[in-house]
């Protein structure tokens, strides 16, 4: 299957992709779904956020996996993936809507001071 991702293509088997190799990981390791989180940023991450229990994606993530998070983290990229780690670390995520549709346009969170 070929699919397209950011400015590149990618090409796997039908069926292969990154929500399928988290679900076999999640199996292997004993955790459900609805207990893990997923960050990302570009069209192959949005698997892998539809499996866990909170999808969070970073501020230069394409529009279409920004609109299927429930987080948007303001720092793109690795500085992304940190600020969420201190959010988990600090338990201060904020709780999803579950009124908001999954096309609803997500903000990023405002940062709280330490």
């Amino acid at each position: 299957m070929i699919r397209p991702n950011r400015t590149a293509l990618m090409v796997l088997p039908a069926g292969v992709h990154k929500g399928t190799g988290l679900a076999a990981a999640l199996a292997r390791l004993g955790v459900h779904p609805a207990h893990a989180v997923a960050i990302g940023d570009a069209e192959n991450d949005q698997p892998m956020l539809a499996l866990c229990g909170y999808g969070a994606a970073v501020a230069n993530a394409v529009p279409a996996l920004k609109a299927r998070a429930q987080v948007v983290t303001r720092g793109e990229g690795g500085q992304g993936v940190a600020e969420l780690i201190e959010r988990l670390i600090a338990f201060d995520l904020p709780v999803p809507s579950p009124e908001a549709p999954l096309d609803a346009p997500r903000t990023p969170w405002p940062m709280t001071s330490r």
